[in-house]
């Protein structure tokens, strides 16, 4: 769906950065959204160095440090220029990224902004060009993260306009409490909410924060029993011929172990659209559910078949992937995984005795 911006926020590296354009390179914000902000500061900051030296301590030194800190500019979101620069070519991966690279002017500053190929089309199909400048005076518009401009009174304009509309309705009925097998929507989504569940363990990978690593270092990691346990929320996406809640379980378990329901800590609000069948209870759908997730042997087993070198990944990727830990009971690890575990030499932390 398209968002348009009463104002926003182009935040940019310095022109050091870019000592081959007039134009600064800046990354487009909705300034209210303090998340995408703090983002684009990240990718805005970067640090000189000058040459590494040894000094009389013994120590290795720079001979200088400069920092280079964000550019930012707020504008009212409207009469901007558009200039098309240059394609933005291959990514690192070997795919073609999906933006042309524009300048866009206004007020006399000129920032360097990738414009989505789809939305840039539309926009070459409906506006005024010469010699690759746009006649017409533009407006940012995003369509589902990515950035596009568009004239105001524009087809895509309208439907901007109509898409705001269509949010500001469902926001004013949305709420943020549900029961077990409400339908949940937004304008972009359709859930199903499964109810809560309570995470007793956490498992940290220490430096095994890649999961293919050819060997793992046990000793890296640690298991935490909490003190206090986290609640969280679960959702899944509605789609297929799913209609009743049982009908969710057949995606879970470990022959498709990286499918499991959306766990959140805090309810989004959206709107209940109605319920499915709720062919079962919430306790019961979450004994099932913990049956599936806490199926070592199944999930052994299908490691083995499924990977190069299983044995020294299986207890990894079963404690990586968090699939164990939700329960509608106090949670116990079993024995058999326990023994594993500190055979292995994973620590371990018992909070609760702390």
């Amino acid at each position: 769906m398209y968002k348009l911006l009463d104002n926003i926020m182009l935040v940019c590296r310095d022109k050091e950065h870019y000592k081959s354009t007039e134009a600064l390179q800046a990354y487009l914000v909705d300034p209210s959204n303090k998340n995408q902000l703090k983002a684009a500061q990240r990718w805005a900051t970067y640090t000189e160095y000058g040459d590494h030296i040894k000094t009389e301590s013994g120590k290795w030194e720079y001979t200088w440090i400069k920092e280079h800190k964000p550019i930012e500019y707020t504008f009212g979101n409207q009469h901007f220029r558009l200039e098309l620069l240059d394609c933005a070519g291959g990514s690192s991966q070997g795919g073609k990224l999906s933006f042309w690279n524009c300048i866009v002017s206004k007020d006399d500053q000129k920032f360097k902004i990738g414009i989505n190929s789809d939305m840039l089309l539309e926009l070459l199909k409906n506006a005024t060009f010469v010699k690759g400048v746009c006649q017409d005076d533009l407006l940012f518009v995003t369509d589902n993260g990515r950035v596009g401009m568009c004239a105001e009174g524009s087809q895509v304009h309208r439907n901007a306009i109509k898409d705001m509309e269509i949010k500001a309705e469902s926001k004013k009925n949305a709420v943020s409490k549900f029961s077990f097998g409400d339908i949940i929507t937004t304008p972009t989504l359709r859930e199903v909410y499964l109810g809560t569940v309570t995470q007793y363990y956490i498992f940290d990978p220490g430096s095994n924060s890649r999961y293919n690593y050819s060997h793992m270092y046990y000793r890296d990691c640690t298991i935490i029993k909490l003190a206090k346990p986290i609640t969280y929320h679960v959702f899944d996406s509605i789609y297929g011929d799913k209609t009743t809640v049982s009908d969710f379980l057949n995606d879970y378990g470990t022959s498709r172990w990286y499918s499991y329901p959306d766990f959140k800590k805090t309810c989004p609000k959206r709107t209940i659209e109605g319920k499915l069948e709720v062919d079962c209870s919430e306790e019961r759908f979450k004994e099932e559910l913990v049956k599936k997730i806490y199926d070592y042997k199944a999930f052994e087993e299908y490691a083995k078949k499924s990977y190069y070198s299983a044995e020294d990944k299986i207890l990894y990727y079963f404690l990586g992937k968090d699939t164990f830990g939700f329960g509608s009971e106090p949670f116990e690890i079993p024995e058999d995984i326990m023994y594993k575990i500190k055979a292995a030499g994973i620590r371990y932390v018992d909070e609760t005795k702390n």
